[in-house]
């Protein structure tokens, strides 16, 4: 009876845990990658012959941020070159692919067009190969940083651009890394 006991009260703060994680990084958002301007589609086709492709980066899922802070990550089977980048903002410290700062002057609501870019793709991109939005290395909370309209440093989650995908590598939004493993949350709970 006791050990039954035990697991409901466990598994009820697992979920109160999970519930609030979640409602947090739900008003924090994302920092979603697209291939059109309708924000719809995060595949990418890289056929021949060779082309330009935008890229559409946007802030997406919160009530409004005051900036953003990511880089821009080319898998090692993406066959595509960055030739340009493009905001609607002008405070901007980096680049894209090194890391990059964007300031918006103001509290904006999302969905958030932050910036475009435009990369080379010369048809050889692998299948399943990508474009993530990861960390800024730059960043001081080591993860994705979007800055509430509190102005508020808050880590956000990325998102993956897929080139060339099939079935068994869908894009979207890339899980955060969590600090802690499954055992070091059970351990918290092994004294009850």
């Amino acid at each position: 009876m006791c050990h039954n006991l035990s697991m409901k009260l466990i598994f009820a703060a697992v979920l109160l845990v999970v519930t609030i994680v979640g409602s947090a990084s739900g008003q924090v958002g994302y920092i979603g990658i697209y291939s059109d301007p309708a924000y719809t589609d995060c595949d990418l086709v890289d056929v021949v012959p060779p082309g330009v492709q935008l890229i559409y980066i946007v802030h997406r899922g919160s009530s409004g941020a005051t900036a953003v802070q990511f880089r821009v990550v080319p898998s090692s089977g993406a066959s595509c070159v960055l030739l340009g980048e493009d905001s609607p903002y002008n405070a901007i410290l980096g680049d894209a692919e090194s890391g990059i700062y964007i300031g918006f002057g103001g509290c904006v609501p999302s969905d958030n067009l932050v910036m475009t870019l435009s990369y080379f793709c010369d048809g050889a991109s692998t299948t399943c190969s990508s474009i993530d939005i990861e960390a800024d290395p730059d960043a001081s909370s080591g993860g994705i940083e979007i800055t509430d309209c509190s102005l508020t440093p808050l880590v956000g989650t990325g998102a993956r651009l897929i080139i060339n995908g099939d079935s068994s590598c869908p894009c979207g939004a890339i899980p955060p890394v969590r600090e802690k493993t499954w055992g070091a949350i059970k351990a918290l709970y092994r004294s009850f």
